[in-house]
């Protein structure tokens, strides 16, 4: 008696992940941290979560965030379907300020 055995390799599929140039890894370090809006508190985590709280603390919004080129975007995890995107007009280590398709502008101040 016979027994062929054959062992076939599929193809690996790989996933190239568009490069994140030195400006996008910055901007990101840049942005980790806490930070006061006109209304609320934006807490963007390394991990990639955020946070929005009002002033008393109370938690309005959370979910992952992200930044890609000149974009700031963020997810709800509460709402999924409320996904947001905004144009970074300016950013520095104390200040930033983002603005939505719709011409809406937000800025924040770095909290110590």
């Amino acid at each position: 008696m016979i027994i062929l055995v054959s062992c076939s390799h599929a193809p690996q599929v790989q996933y190239n992940d568009p490069e994140v140039t030195r400006e996008e890894e910055e901007r990101r370090s840049l942005l980790i941290g806490k930070w006061k809006g006109e209304n609320s508190f934006l807490e963007l985590k390394a991990s990639g979560e955020y946070v929005v709280s009002d002033f008393s603390g109370v938690v309005i919004q959370e979910g992952i965030w992200g930044v890609s080129g000149r974009i700031y975007f963020n997810l709800n995890k509460i709402s999924p379907s409320l996904y947001e995107k905004y144009k970074i007009m300016k950013l520095n280590p104390e200040f930033f300020e983002i603005q939505s398709a719709s011409a809406e502008e937000l800025r924040f101040t770095r909290l110590k």
